[in-house]
């Protein structure tokens, strides 16, 4: 990951070698931006959060351009653990203790709403991303199942989720035929897919519905005005409105923004088939608790 992180642009025609490239969708590929347009938005990047963004601004009416860098969802957006779990990366208390409870809560109905918008854009775009419903989180320390309770009585009360419940070490052998954990916080509004199919499906949702992508035009410098223009090497845009999507690719287009942005590598291993030697039989996304 190290050195894809340091040369994959400048091979940014290919998609990464991996598991999620191997069972990708096909989509032609879109035409680089030669010349000078217009555009009511112009989107920097084709991930998860530019389609998204494109889906619904053309749905509104407004005429919007988006300029890819590399290939479609060629980044993050593409190879992520495929995850798609209510919550964020901090514990529950942690979130309260930093934003306070009212703040608290209105993240968490916030994360909820991102997976409902995720099955709503599956269903209405018929996207064949595996999506996967259902999510434990597992605990193989008494520290662990204490805070992992606390969690499940937060969610149940303040939080007013009901899809949360407890599995007991029992119940969890049931599935996964090992005594090693105590316990675990099982969630059935959570699940995962596949990534890269997923963003494949809202790039070709948002192109059926108008916008204009352009892939391998990176852009390369911003000019505020009114209009903003936004440069590539072979051409520009201009538009009322930008919208940076580039995540960790900012690249010295807005520098506040990449100030607050911070790459992170991780890492995803896959097994050949196993078949009958499969030790989960539950295709719930299983996760144990590393920390506390």
């Amino acid at each position: 990951m190290k050195n894809e992180w340091a040369t994959g642009m400048s091979q940014a025609g290919e998609y990464i070698d991996s598991y999620y490239q191997a069972t990708g969708h096909s989509l032609p590929l879109q035409p680089v931006l030669n010349g000078d347009i217009t555009a009511d938005v112009c989107i920097i990047g084709g991930g998860m959060t530019g389609f998204n963004a494109a889906i619904e601004l053309r749905k509104r009416g407004f005429d919007v351009v988006l300029l890819e860098s590399g290939r479609i969802s060629w980044a993050a957006s593409g190879r992520n653990g495929g995850q798609c779990l209510a919550g964020f990366c901090l514990g529950l208390r942690e979130v309260d203790e930093t934003f306070g409870p009212q703040w608290g809560k209105q993240l968490w109905d916030l994360s909820c709403e991102s997976l409902d918008i995720v099955r709503d854009r599956i269903r209405e775009f018929n996207i064949d991303c595996d999506f996967q419903q259902n999510y434990i989180e597992l605990a193989i320390k008494p520290s662990q199942e204490k805070e992992l309770k606390s969690w499940l009585e937060l969610k149940q009360t303040r939080y007013d989720y009901p899809s949360v419940s407890w599995w007991d070490r029992d119940k969890i052998r049931e599935v996964t035929s090992t005594e090693k954990y105590l316990g675990g916080l099982f969630d059935t509004n959570s699940g995962h897919m596949h990534p890269l199919n997923y963003t494949l499906g809202l790039a070709r949702a948002a192109i059926d519905l108008g916008t204009r992508v352009f892939e391998q035009s990176k852009a390369i410098k911003l000019v505020k005005g009114s209009p903003n223009r936004i440069l590539t090497e072979q051409g520009s845009v201009k538009a009322k409105q930008v919208l940076l999507a580039c995540n960790a690719y900012i690249d010295g287009l807005n520098r506040k923004a990449e100030s607050k942005v911070l790459p992170v590598a991780s890492y995803i291993a896959v097994t050949e088939q196993l078949e009958d030697r499969q030790p989960i039989t539950n295709k719930a996304l299983f996760e144990f608790q590393t920390a506390m």
